[in-house]
């Protein structure tokens, strides 16, 4: 759909009473809405069509969550008022009785991110005011086609909210249980409800044994469709406070979506040259959307199979143990260039801190520096990641692997921009434009969510930290360190000591800090 115009008395109305949600269901009247498709692809047009009352005003409103929401006064929507609701107005309906709009989806955008869109459309009477006539629910879902496929990757275990630690992509018991991809996997989703993984893995521990997969995923089944979920789904194997249903953690298993049918093949290269594998669907079927690899909050997909020995490759006997198990992250194939990290030096005009520190944990050491090897990346499809070695200036065997991942990107012109609390302004007010300095914060943007690892190595090992957002947004732009004027980031984590290493007792002393410069690397 187009980008939202300004806002009216009834949007006002709806965005000033977001924290209301009564248990009622919305009230439906003369008010429709319909899609012109059940599924589309990207590169396709998506039309939805609004019927009412000729002369009455109408809106398209859009979210990625489900309500219901109340509004007194004003109507109940089956979609949350909440920080990613969209209003389009669509002005007075005319005497056909429908207005249309139409989007045409590019890979990366938000209205085709990979949680499916819940939208109502809402009329009213200009002279007769409120409340709204609300209409049926609709949804828009997306598949991305080969020109948006993404690249899988094994899950790796969230630290607050998984049960197992992760890092296997394909559980073959009986087989090998370290299976990692190689090369470059690909996972694609059409839009004729088809889906396919494929790609070579091997085992961690054994490169040597290996496999070509390939995977037909079919049946998508869709939040509204008959049938939703399919039965035995979702398999919900995070920690229960993961889940929105269990009192509004951060998975919404709603978004998901499902594949009804499994089958495939692992074809054995390498050691395993000459035996076959055929692969089938067990259990809960093929899940997919935020949360759904069952280790981490990312976007993802996962699976258990049932193993059918076709071949076995000579000198080894293949017995499967109950079911194998695919747990897969997916991600854009074409991240930017990384950029390298830098601790941010001080500016004498500008500063209101001395620089030099890239991290900051009070209570365990407010020194440390980035290593050369430090590399901050962000990718189209909305998140970045933070890697690398960091370590105490002063004693620099205190030491940690740092991994960061970033998530729900916000850019200048998306609807909630600033994110609440944004942005950290920490420079002397002169640096900034407002004031007639160089820094323009309206050019920055923010990453809404983060979470990730502090790990303990050298002095340090067997120590480990997890961290996560604190206050402001993760902010990312020239200036954005705070310290300087060069391009950087920064932003404010919890710190939850997860294994103290021997001789330690860490107690973190209030939030802790990430303030990087960021360079082209050399």
């Amino acid at each position: 759909m187009s980008t939202p115009k300004s806002i009216s008395r009834f949007a006002c109305a709806i965005l000033a009473s977001a924290v209301v949600a009564l248990p009622s269901s919305a009230s439906i009247g003369g008010t429709t809405i319909t899609l012109d498709k059940d599924l589309y692809e990207v590169g396709d047009t998506a039309t939805a069509t609004i019927t009412g009352t000729p002369g009455d005003v109408a809106y398209l409103v859009i979210d990625t969550a489900v309500g219901p929401t109340t509004l007194p006064g004003v109507g109940t929507f089956d979609i949350e008022a909440g920080a990613t609701m969209m209003i389009f107005p669509l002005g007075v309906i005319p005497p056909s009785g429908s207005v249309t709009i139409s989007h045409t989806a590019i890979c990366d955008g938000f209205i085709t991110s990979d949680k499916p869109i819940f939208m109502q459309g809402a009329t009213f009477d200009p002279l007769a005011g409120l409340p709204l006539d609300i209409s049926n629910l609709e949804v828009v879902e997306w598949a991305r086609g080969d020109d948006c496929g993404v690249c899988p990757e094994a899950a790796v275990g969230d630290p607050l909210l998984a049960k197992f630690p992760g890092g296997i992509a394909v559980w073959l018991p009986g087989i090998g249980i370290d299976f990692v991809f190689s090369g470059t996997p690909l996972y694609v989703e059409y839009g004729d409800g088809t889906a396919r993984l494929t790609g070579e893995i091997y085992s961690a521990s054994a490169p040597t044994k290996s496999f070509e997969m390939d995977i037909l995923i079919e049946g998508r089944v869709g939040f509204g469709d008959v049938g939703y979920p399919p039965m035995g789904s979702p398999k919900t194997e995070l920690k229960d406070k993961a889940y929105k249903m269990n009192g509004g953690g951060p998975v919404d298993t709603l978004t998901w979506h499902y594949y009804e049918s499994v089958t495939g093949l692992l074809v054995g290269t390498g050691d395993f040259a000459g035996g076959n594998i055929g692969v089938t669907r067990f259990g809960p079927a093929w899940q997919v959307g935020y949360g759904a690899d069952n280790l981490s909050v990312e976007h993802g997909a996962s699976g258990w199979l049932t193993l059918n020995v076709l071949s076995t490759p000579p000198g080894e006997s293949w017995v499967p143990i109950g079911n194998s198990d695919i747990n897969i992250t997916t991600r854009s194939c074409v991240p930017s260039e990384p950029l390298c990290v830098i601790p941010p030096g001080f500016d004498p005009q500008y500063s209101t801190f001395p620089g030099g520190v890239a991290v900051w944990i009070p209570g365990i050491g407010t020194d440390y520096v980035s290593s050369p090897d430090m590399k901050y990346t962000e990718y189209p499809d909305g998140s970045a990641r933070l890697i690398g070695e960091t370590f105490s200036a002063a004693n620099p065997l205190d030491r940690f692997l740092i991994d960061v991942f970033y998530t729900n990107r916000v850019d200048p012109g998306d609807p909630v921009y600033p994110p609440p609390l944004s942005p950290k302004l920490e420079l002397k007010p002169s640096a900034y434009i407002q004031n007639g300095g160089p820094i323009d914060p309206s050019t920055w943007h923010y990453y809404q969510t983060f979470t990730g690892l502090l790990i303990g190595m050298d002095n340090f090992a067997g120590g480990l930290l997890a961290v996560d957002r604190f206050g402001p947004s993760w902010e990312v732009g020239v200036g954005a360190s705070n310290v300087n004027l060069n391009l950087g980031a920064c932003g404010w984590m919890n710190v939850h000591v997860l294994l103290n290493p021997p001789g330690f007792n860490w107690i973190p002393n209030g939030h802790a800090d990430f303030s990087i410069e960021l360079i082209t690397c050399p």
